[in-house]
């Protein structure tokens, strides 16, 4: 199978019309439209079809093989009564026309396509990013199969988890397509274009920035597309040839012709000929377009008609000007200048963002730099959190940050402390349904999760009694910069020990979590999870915190838990902002009736994890695993 796909892939590209030859002896002939590490698909008869490679036996071009079939089969006997005069017989287009044609119709199409995102992820190896983004899929296509008009705030919903998870995998491939096929479908072509881009599907990316209005954010990934990253289709560079011939300039297919013209010597000739044609030049005889003296003539031509302007998008993109709009009027009674800091610049791509205290995430290019020390220092060391001073602009994306420079020249940048460096702080603000909060040292805010305390008493502290903001609790911590930039508080410690009435408040307190009563309201059978509810506080439980051995089996054999609603004795912990119930015992003991039954499928060691039996509950401290919303 992988000697048939090597030859198979070399030997076609999509868009070719062919015919495979099955196993079973069936033929199948249609036009090509993708493939991947095992399964090709074909559109027959108007609809998309896919095989495996290990079920193909051969394969050839349908066009060669209907001319051998109308070379051998008989002419058509003339009609005994004719009505109309035959059609008299279309000249035969030369290959310059051919190659007019096939840039004049040339388009992507693209649709959404589940079963092919389904085949996708079902490809991919088991790992967490896996699980979490089949299970964002799966909530997208029910939002959509649960009526004809879907609900616009549970799509929001979904697609603003779905931008998320693609901040926590901006390299991976498989996030990135998976949630670019999503904005595709409704139509969010901004983090459709973002995704492709990421996922290195550079076609489908333009696609998706043809449908932006847009045109300087187009003509980039065009750019980007027949430049730099080498990696050209067909229709994508018609595309892009008739768009930018359209805008008057043709400096990027220029130098795509300088770069890319051996390689690409059919692309080439096909746009040569379309815009000769359109310059009202003549075109080329004869089928050899695509010869090097052909083409060399051809550009002779192009230069004459087609003369780069004097601001072409060329010079603009390699100066990193991709601002084409001009600027904006300044105003007449300018605002105060905004303090903060830059992270997450990207030298490829020249943007980058900053953080203030006024908004934490601003955007900005490099052309809003004004300082030009810092413009070089940023291509030089791009690592640093240079302190900078900038104004609030607009650009065709909304809100940015202009004209930046340098806060103080003499100290450019103030990286934050090590990890080993203590500060003190005060926590100001506490949020005890999500279990985080904020800690403010010297003016400047850091975000903290109860998880990060390390002080035992002051964590138990956050969690029962949920008001350390109000005592205005002082603090000391460490801290860690995130992937993103950002700093947040770790390895918190109370500055001061809390008393001895203190200590025995909060050691009450957490004796009286341990010992909680409330009702399960929801088991969800096929995931063995529920809630168990009490004075309106949900909490989460799967099997395996179940002690109760009778309990156990009953949730395992029967479907109606939530329905019986059994009152349980259960301990309540909290993990990363989540409320969980650990060794659940049932409150009152089910009937003897009951009990004969459900021995026969009780077992002591019944879904326990390394088989830890429950002979004593009490000493049981498996974790439950972390629920992703609600279950």
């Amino acid at each position: 199978m992988e000697n048939l796909r090597e030859d198979f892939i070399i030997d076609n590209q999509p868009g070719d019309y062919l015919t495979i030859m099955l196993q079973n002896g069936t033929e199948w002939t249609g036009t090509l439209l993708d493939w991947n590490e095992r399964r090709l698909r074909l559109e027959v008869s108007g609809a998309p079809r896919s095989v495996s490679f290990s079920m193909i036996s051969g394969y050839y071009p349908a066009t060669r093989e209907a001319e051998k079939r109308q070379a051998v089969a008989p002419a058509p006997a003339a009609p005994v009564f004719a009505t109309t005069p035959a059609p008299a017989p279309q000249p035969k287009l030369t290959a310059a026309q051919q190659a007019v044609k096939r840039v004049e119709t040339a388009c992507y199409r693209t649709a959404f396509d589940p079963d092919l995102v389904r085949e996708r992820i079902r490809l991919a190896p088991n790992t967490i990013e896996k699980e979490r983004i089949n299970a964002l899929f799966q909530n997208f296509q029910r939002a959509y199969e649960q009526s004809a008009n879907p609900d616009p705030l549970e799509l929001r919903r979904i697609m603003a988890a779905a931008d998320k998870i693609s901040t926590q995998y901006p390299d991976s491939p498989l996030t990135q397509g998976v949630i670019g096929e999503m904005a595709l479908r409704v139509e969010n072509w901004d983090l459709a274009e973002d995704s492709f881009y990421l996922a290195q599907c550079y076609a489908r990316a333009f696609f998706a920035a043809s449908k932006l209005e847009n045109s300087d954010k187009l003509a980039e990934d065009g750019a980007c597309h027949l430049l730099y990253e080498k990696k050209i289709e067909p229709d994508v560079a018609y595309t892009f040839v008739r768009l930018a011939a359209e805008a008057d300039d043709l400096s990027v297919f220029r130098r795509f012709m300088e770069i890319d013209e051996k390689r690409n010597a059919q692309i080439t000739a096909d746009c040569l000929c379309w815009l000769l044609n359109r310059a009202g030049s003549p075109m080329p005889d004869g089928d050899g377009i695509a010869e090097d003296t052909v083409i060399d003539a051809m550009r002779e031509l192009f230069d004459r008609f087609y003369p780069d302007p004097d601001n072409s998008q060329l010079a603009a993109l390699e100066r990193g000007d991709d601002e084409l709009e001009p600027p904006q009027p300044a105003p007449a009674q300018p605002a105060a200048a905004i303090t903060g800091y830059i992270f997450d610049y990207s030298p490829f791509r020249k943007i980058g963002r900053i953080h203030s205290e006024e908004r934490p995430d601003w955007f900005f290019h490099l052309n809003h730099i004004v300082d030009a020390s810092l413009a070089e220092m940023l291509n030089l060391e791009p690592g640093h959190r240079y302190q900078v001073i900038f104004d609030k602009g607009h650009n065709s994306s909304g809100v940015c940050a202009v004209n930046i420079r340098l806060a103080n020249p003499q100290k450019p940048w103030n990286d934050f402390p090590s990890a080993h460096t203590r500060l003190s702080g005060t926590i100001t603000r506490f949020f005890p349904s999500y279990m985080n909060g904020q800690i403010t040292s010297d003016g400047d805010v850091y975000n903290f999760r109860v998880d990060e305390i390390d002080d035992i008493e002051l964590r138990s502290y956050c969690e029962v009694f949920n008001d350390p903001a109000e005592r205005r609790i002082e603090v000391t911590f460490s801290l860690r910069q995130l992937r993103d930039g950002k700093l947040v508080a770790v390895s918190i410690q109370k500055a001061q020990p809390f008393t001895r009435e203190e200590q025995q408040a909060i050691w009450e307190r957490v004796d009286q979590e341990r010992h909680r009563t409330g009702c399960i309201t929801r088991y969800y059978p096929t995931q063995r999870r529920g809630i168990i509810s009490d004075n309106g506080t949900d909490f989460f439980f799967d099997l395996r915190n179940v002690a109760d051995h009778l309990l156990r089996a009953y949730c395992e054999q029967r479907n109606d838990v939530a329905e019986r609603q059994f009152n349980v004795n259960f301990a309540a912990v909290h993990r990363a902002g989540r409320c969980f119930a650990e060794n659940i015992q049932k409150a009152e003991p089910f009937s003897e009736e009951e009990q004969k039954t459900l021995l026969r499928y009780a077992s002591p060691s019944f879904y326990r994890p390394m088989g830890t039996p429950f002979e004593n509950p009490a000493t049981e401290t498996s974790a439950a695993p972390e629920i992703d919303g609600q279950a």
